[in-house]
């Protein structure tokens, strides 16, 4: 499969309090971790819980501490979905990942077309709605990044790995 090109990556160095954030963490393997950064506050569906409202430095602290290899998109709103409501529909992982609370924030009315990370960058790409991208614990060659690429079933895998 061949790998997903990530282009106009700088290196991040805070984050704007009022800005919304699209969270890869773990870019180095297949598949990555998602969360997502709202009005300052840290959202994720994990493998073993939901995370709601933790305080984002707190999480930048662990990928600097742990230098977990990370992709910040800050991304443009269209409207304010209520975020809480949306993650806590999200009580189990079971036939879901990480990216169904966050493609539900993103497009409400379009999410089921989303399967995959890949899916989701494209239509905030054609949609002009990424405003910056960052990296943490990248090593970027001419500011871009390769993500490798993986199927819905890999998704799969690594969720019934973690779970076991």
């Amino acid at each position: 499969m061949e790998d997903y090109l990530i282009e106009s990556v700088t290196a991040f160095s805070e984050l704007n309090s009022g800005a919304t954030y699209l969270v890869l963490f773990h870019v180095d393997k297949q598949p990555p971790h998602l969360g997502i950064i709202h009005q300052n506050e840290y959202f994720s569906l994990r493998y073993d819980k939901l995370q709601m409202g933790i305080d984002p430095q707190t999480i930048l602290k662990t990928v600097e501490t742990k230098k977990i290899p990370t992709l910040l998109f800050e991304v443009k709103l269209e409207s304010a979905e209520a975020i809480q409501d949306i993650f806590k529909a999200y009580q189990s992982i079971e036939k879901i990942s990480c990216l169904f609370p966050i493609r539900e924030f993103f497009y409400p009315d379009f999410y089921e077309d989303i399967q995959l990370v890949f899916d989701l960058l494209d239509k905030l790409k054609a949609d002009q709605r990424i405003i910056a991208t960052y990296s943490l614990n990248l090593n970027l060659i001419s500011n871009q990044y390769k993500l490798k690429k993986y199927s819905v079933q890999d998704v799969q895998k690594e969720i019934k790995r973690l779970q076991e």
